[in-house]
């Protein structure tokens, strides 16, 4: 049976208004009589998971940012609903006001808020030590991994560490240089990691655990080239052994194998719940072609068309590739073939969807196979394509390919430079359409040939995404990034 963390109902007094400086709690509850025991602390940081749930991150908008502006995704009928932004991002041409742009930026600065009130108040609280313990270590997991995400998207951005209880606090804010981000970012997941367990049972499967804040802590090093670190980081989650790839490629996107149950791939997961209770996916079926039957979506016709794989990244994969078909597949409506995203979509795995924003599948941030071939291309980095980097690139081709054997392994032999274009690659196919194209390109220094190479108005500024017009409007320290 699918275990899913279950997110009880959110308090009011944990909001906030659209503008993260903007982030004094909202609620006729006092904050003083809630924050008294260990169950308002869950409560609490359940809140904090919550916020990745939202259609301002996980739930829709991360993808925007994540994807879109990749070579793997186009949008399609870019006048639709909520489109038109994606279309200017996948067109780089998406200015400061960009909507996505917005709501991922105060979404973002929402879940960080709720990082830091538990942070912040849970010192004096009495309750056992490894509890209090696991609450900070996943307070700290969440904001580390919300500002990862904005200072690779932004580059310098505010640094709020402690919790916001007047709207006139967020103007002192400037943007803090993305050295500092990244510092603290490390400092965060340090500490998670010695205060996480190593797994929960029960009700708990789904939060993050120590081998989520050391892959992460790996991701960042690597992020920031700090290769030896990265390596020695990653080793540790290898070595540990809590982790494994799943016996088949599919298990990670079968709602009814969420969180691990008949593998050990998952690493860490934004967690979904169908049933009409607001705890559901927005995202999903979005990956479905314009007007898609209801054998697709499993919620009827009109869904889809927000995040289509471009005929690149089709024609990328090996005919041999079984990942091409559990990625992809295509299908004919009104006479049109339509290619799309398969991986998501719910009925090919048994499972339905309440409605068309209501999914029951969670969204793999962090799972093993980005692990090995994040330690691959570290170790490529500080040694060369030695044999154990070898080893994690084959192992995730081998799973994919459904063998044991050495049929399917990279070519012996390789340079250096082209073993990273080979885990590039690897990447590309094993993680298609899960938010990593788009940071790999500009974490390798690739964004903008690779783009540009392929027909995309992408100019060297387009790294990072614009600072939210709105948050300049309202916070004059408050700079814009170079060429918006």
């Amino acid at each position: 049976m699918k275990k899913i963390l279950l997110f009880l109902p959110l308090l009011a007094l944990l909001g906030c208004s659209e503008d993260f400086l903007d982030l004094a709690p909202q609620s006729q509850v006092s904050l003083e009589t809630f924050y008294q025991s260990a169950a308002d602390f869950r409560t609490a940081t359940n809140a904090a998971y919550a916020a990745l749930q939202s259609n301002d991150l996980y739930g829709n908008t991360f993808h925007h940012l994540a994807e879109v502006p990749a070579d793997n995704v186009s949008v399609q009928n870019p006048g639709g609903a909520g489109r038109v932004q994606m279309s200017e991002i996948d067109l780089f041409i998406h200015a400061p006001t960009n909507a996505s742009i917005q709501n991922f930026f105060s979404g973002s600065y929402l879940a960080i808020q709720r990082s830091n009130l538990v942070l912040d108040r849970i010192g004096p609280v009495t309750m056992p030590d490894a509890l209090k313990n696991q609450f900070i270590g996943e307070a700290k997991f969440l904001r580390a991994l919300n500002y990862f995400n904005l200072v690779r998207l932004f580059g310098d951005v505010p640094l709020v560490l402690t919790e916001i209880k007047d709207a006139q606090e967020g103007y002192g804010f400037s943007r803090s240089p993305a050295a500092e981000v990244y510092k603290q970012i490390l400092d965060d997941l340090k500490d998670a990691e010695s205060k996480l367990p190593v797994a929960y049972t029960g009700s708990d499967i789904g939060r993050a655990t120590q081998g989520a804040a050391k892959t992460l802590l790996g991701k960042v090093y690597l992020t920031q080239k700090d290769f030896p670190q990265a390596v020695a980081k990653l080793k540790e989650v290898v070595d540990g052994r809590t982790y494994d790839l799943a016996p088949q490629y599919r298990d990670n996107f079968d709602p009814a194998k969420s969180n691990n149950v008949g593998h050990r791939e998952s690493i860490f997961e934004v967690q979904y719940k169908t049933g009409g209770l607001g705890e559901g996916s927005g995202y999903t079926t979005g990956s479905a072609p314009p007007n898609g039957p209801l054998t697709l979506t499993g919620v009827g016709i009109g869904n889809g068309g927000f995040m289509l794989p471009t005929n690149d990244a089709v024609l990328s994969y090996a005919r041999t590739d079984p990942r091409r078909t559990a990625n992809l597949d295509s299908i004919r409506i009104n006479g049109q073939m339509n290619v799309y995203v398969k991986k998501y979509l719910q009925p090919q795995y048994g499972s339905i969807p309440f409605n068309a924003n209501d999914s029951d599948m969670n969204f793999p941030v962090l799972r093993y196979a980005d692990l090995l071939l994040m330690y691959a291309e570290a170790l490529n980095e500080v040694n060369g394509p030695n044999a154990v980097a070898y080893d994690a690139v084959n192992r995730v081709r081998r799973r994919a390919y459904g063998v044991t054997n050495a049929s399917v392994d990279l070519p012996a032999n390789l340079s250096k430079a082209d073993f990273a274009l080979a885990v590039e690659n690897e990447r590309r196919w094993e993680l298609a359409f899960e938010g990593h194209r788009w940071f790999d390109l500009v974490r390798t220094g690739r964004a903008l040939p690779v783009m540009t190479g392929k027909g995309f108005q992408m100019k060297p500024f387009h790294v990072l995404f614009p600072i939210p017009q709105s948050e300049i409007d309202i916070n004059p320290k408050i700079t814009q990034n170079a060429g918006y």
